[in-house]
């Protein structure tokens, strides 16, 4: 899903905007916490931007911000969009299905190593399935909260490169 806002600057301006705002400040104080180096392009009007680690290496499995600007009828149209590259997206599914896996194989195991007395084989489900569910959600919030704060990072980083000339966001 790509977001956008709109700039007075003409496509070309908004470019060098950005190119300049990046070049002077790819380390970048988000809230006085930490600061953070943004790694990425600008390239006429198409840009990119990560987060890089401490030591100098963009964060693995982290959103990038893909965009490009575009004539606009008051200025120029920035659009921009997050994803993450295909060859991370493969090694998560990867991933992903031995954990599956795994996970399901010790909630089942589980039950069959010390049932209660009064269970049989039937009733192993009804407690490794949301055992299962249970573990896969914790996963998964810690993921989408680690991918939104980073979101919110760029976008803030974007934001503050047309400070001062956005006319409207959508």
């Amino acid at each position: 899903m790509a977001n956008k806002f709109h700039t007075r600057l003409s496509p070309t301006q908004a470019a060098k905007r950005l190119q300049s705002f990046f070049a002077s400040r790819n380390r970048f104080d988000f809230a006085a916490k930490k600061t953070y180096e943004i790694a990425g392009y600008v390239k006429d009007r198409n840009f990119r931007f990560m987060i890089k680690n401490g030591i100098g290496r963009r964060y693995a499995f982290r959103p990038n911000m893909w965009g490009d600007i575009t004539e606009g009828p008051q200025g120029s149209i920035v659009k921009y969009y997050f994803k993450m590259d295909r060859a991370e997206k493969m090694i998560l599914l990867i991933w992903s299905i031995p954990l599956l896996v795994v996970t399901l194989f010790f909630a089942i195991r589980t039950f069959l190593i010390a049932p209660p007395a009064e269970m049989t084989t039937s009733d192993y489900y009804p407690f490794g399935i949301p055992l299962l569910m249970l573990v896969l959600t914790y996963i998964w919030y810690f993921i989408s909260q680690w991918m939104i704060n980073d979101r919110k990072k760029l976008k803030q980083f974007i934001f503050q490169a047309y400070q001062g000339s956005i006319i409207e966001q959508d």
